[in-house]
């Protein structure tokens, strides 16, 4: 059996986990980090509902900014899903 994991989303690249990493660890949580700014694929609400949790980490713009972070719309709906499925959700300031 594997270990539960977080999705987190790292907005910016010098926005990665670090403490979240570890207090995530400590709470026997992995953690899949996706590097969006990097142009990676941001999974879709079906493919996020097999994470524990969801951490979106913060960035240099607004989080409606669509323009200059295209990925956000996808973000958006992580967590909204999240949200209404009632699954731990922390976002970070955008």
């Amino acid at each position: 059996m594997t270990a539960p994991t977080a999705l987190v989303i790292q907005n910016f690249p010098g926005g990665g986990p670090r403490r979240w990493g570890d207090w995530l660890d400590e709470a026997g949580l992995g953690c899949e980090v996706i590097e969006a700014h990097t142009g990676a694929a941001v999974p879709d609400t079906r493919a996020a509902r097999g994470h524990a949790a969801l951490v979106v980490l913060g960035g240099p713009f607004m989080p409606d900014d669509d323009v200059r972070a295209p990925w956000l719309p996808a973000v958006r709906a992580l967590t909204r899903q999240a949200l209404e499925d009632g699954r731990p959700y922390f976002g970070v300031c955008l």
